[in-house]
Parts: C-alpha cells; structure tokens; sequence
C-alpha cells in the first residue's frame, strides 16, 4: 500500500507480479530445512518424515516455478532471481531438483515467445526493434553504473524509490541488526539489491523508464527489503510507523490520480499528483464508472476499501505471528 506494487497492479504492469512471485518465493523456502531436520532429530517416525519431505518438495517446486515466472515476466529481474537461485540451492541441500526442474516449464515461455514473435528462439524481441536505437548499445541500453543517476533512482524527487517510499528507511537499521546477528544473510538481502541497483544505474538512456512512477527497475529488489525493514521496525516502531504512513500517502494518492507523469517533471508529487488531487482530478475507478458517485465520492470508496482491508490483514499476521512465535521458542534449541 506504499510501495510501486499499488499503482503498478492498476496500471497492470508485470513488474507488480514479478514483486509478488519474488515475495511466494522466499515464502515458500522458509523455514524448510531446520523444519526437516527438526523433525529428523526428534525421531517423530517415518511417516512424519515422508509428510515433510513432500512438504518440502512442493514447497520448492512452487519456490522454482515462482522466480522462473518472474524472469520470464521481466528480464530485469534477472540478478535478484539468480541471487534468490544460488541462495535456495546453498541452503538447501534437498531436494534440489525440485527447485530446478519446477523453473524449467516457465523459463520455456521466453523461447517459445521468441520463436512466435521473431521465427528464432535463440534471439530475443527486444534486438530488432527500431523505434529506440539506443537499445542497440551496451547490454539492451546498460552499461557502465552511473553513480549520477544511481543516486536519481534511490533518492531523486523524479524517480526515486526511497523518495517515494520512506519507509525503505528502516532497511539501514534492518541491515545493522543482520550483520551483527547473521553476517551471512546480508549477501541476499544486502549485496544483491545492491548489485541489482548498481547494474540498472547503467541504463543512462531513458533512465526515467517511461510514464510511470518511481524507480520501475528497482521494483524485484522490494521483496528483499521486507526483512530488514521489518527488523528496523521492531528496532525503531515509532519511526517505521511514521515513514509507512508516510509512504501510504503517498502512494495512494499518487495511485488514485495519475502514476503515470510526464517526463518534463522534476517532482511529480508536487507538481503532478498533489494539484490533481485537490482540484478532485481522479483516475477512473468503479466508484465513479459503475457506481455512479462523484469523483470523492470513488477515491472514498477506495479508501475504504484499503483501510478495511488492511485492519483485517493486520489482525490475520498477529494471529500467525503468535503461533509462529511458539513454534520457534518451542524449537529454538533442536534447530
């Protein structure tokens, strides 16, 4: 709600389902190994234990299908799915071919499209088009990182991701607590976005990435965010909620006018999103073109809809929190 999945499912952009396959992955290979052996060490039978290796399996194979999709969807999501792959497979040592063989089926749609489009499944769409020639240079208009323009797509009012959502924030205080607790960890959740963003800074040309709002290549990196944001957050609750109201705001009614600015704009959000919002100047939404009501009348409608929705998710996450919590106090030390 405030972040680029929002206005990008409106927009029916794949880069909110890229976000979305990313976020199914890392649940999905949760917690599967000290599960495993968990239950081996504590002897609970072998039919205990086929359960969890099935378990284990179909957990993996959806985890494989999941980030093969979201490479097939968007190739700039091909560093943080290849980080996400070398971390299942080190941290997994069983049963790897189901990670493997379950990305396969997906990952075919990429030849199968350029076979269709272009008559080769060995070359891509993106070579022969003509309408941009700048495409033609470096790897599909990347080259070198750009320290300019890396500080643009972080920071900058035009696109910047954490300008536009200041709840990232509290990934800094989430990474201190990693590194002090878990140094390993940092490489996923730390280096790859890193990598990821330090690449993309490459494409120079067209760095704003179209009509659209906010850093739309930084988007596969905001899966990994979550755990050290929320690490932040339960270092610094007071801050994190502030920022997340903050970028609620934002997001919302830069969802509910207009995600897509001109590229003229400097600061979208004073210039483009704010004055259309108070002169009532909302994008279209079934309030207004199935329901009939006034122009607030709609954005109230999806107001309310967000806030309802959001108390339900809230009190449906405490609830797991709780028996989570449990678990893991009950099997901290067999872990």
């Amino acid at each position: 709600m405030g972040s680029l999945p929002l206005p990008y499912s409106t927009l029916l952009f794949s880069h909110a389902q890229v976000i979305g396959l990313i976020s199914v992955t890392l649940w999905a290979t949760d917690a599967l190994q000290c599960e495993a052996r968990r239950n081996e060490e504590a002897g609970t039978g072998k039919q205990s234990g086929r359960r969890t290796v099935a378990s284990a399996k179909w957990r993996l194979a959806l985890a494989g299908f999941s980030v093969g999709l979201a490479l097939a969807s968007e190739f700039t999501a091909g560093l943080v799915v290849l980080g996400l792959g070398v971390h299942v497979l080190r941290r997994h040592q069983w049963p790897r071919w189901a990670f493997v063989f379950s990305m396969i089926p997906p990952l075919l749609l990429i030849p199968l499209y350029s076979a269709a489009t272009i008559g080769t499944p060995f070359d891509l769409p993106y070579s022969h088009q003509g309408s941009f020639p700048e495409m033609r240079e470096g790897l599909y208009a990347i080259k070198w990182p750009d320290a300019e323009h890396l500080l643009r797509l972080l920071f900058g009012p035009t696109r910047g991701l954490v300008f536009w959502t200041p709840f990232l924030i509290m990934a800094g205080f989430g990474w201190y607590r990693i590194g002090a607790e878990s140094p390993r960890d940092l490489w996923l959740t730390y280096a790859v976005p890193l990598l990821h963003v330090l690449v993309m800074s490459g494409r120079t040309w067209d760095w704003q990435a179209g009509f659209t709002i906010s850093a739309r290549y930084m988007a596969p990196i905001l899966p990994l965010l979550a755990l050290p944001c929320g690490l932040g957050v339960e270092r610094w609750p007071k801050l994190g909620a502030t920022l997340a109201g903050l970028s609620i705001v934002m997001m919302t009614a830069t969802t509910v006018t207009d995600a897509c600015p001109p590229y003229h704009i400097h600061n979208p959000l004073t210039e483009w999103v704010l004055p259309k919002f108070f002169k009532g100047e909302f994008s279209y939404n079934l309030g207004t073109e199935v329901l009939g009501l006034p122009s607030w009348g709609g954005v109230a409608v999806f107001y309310v809809l967000l806030v309802v929705g959001f108390i339900w998710l809230w009190r449906t996450a405490r609830k797991i929190d709780g028996k989570m919590l449990k678990k893991v106090e009950m099997s901290r030390e067999e872990c």
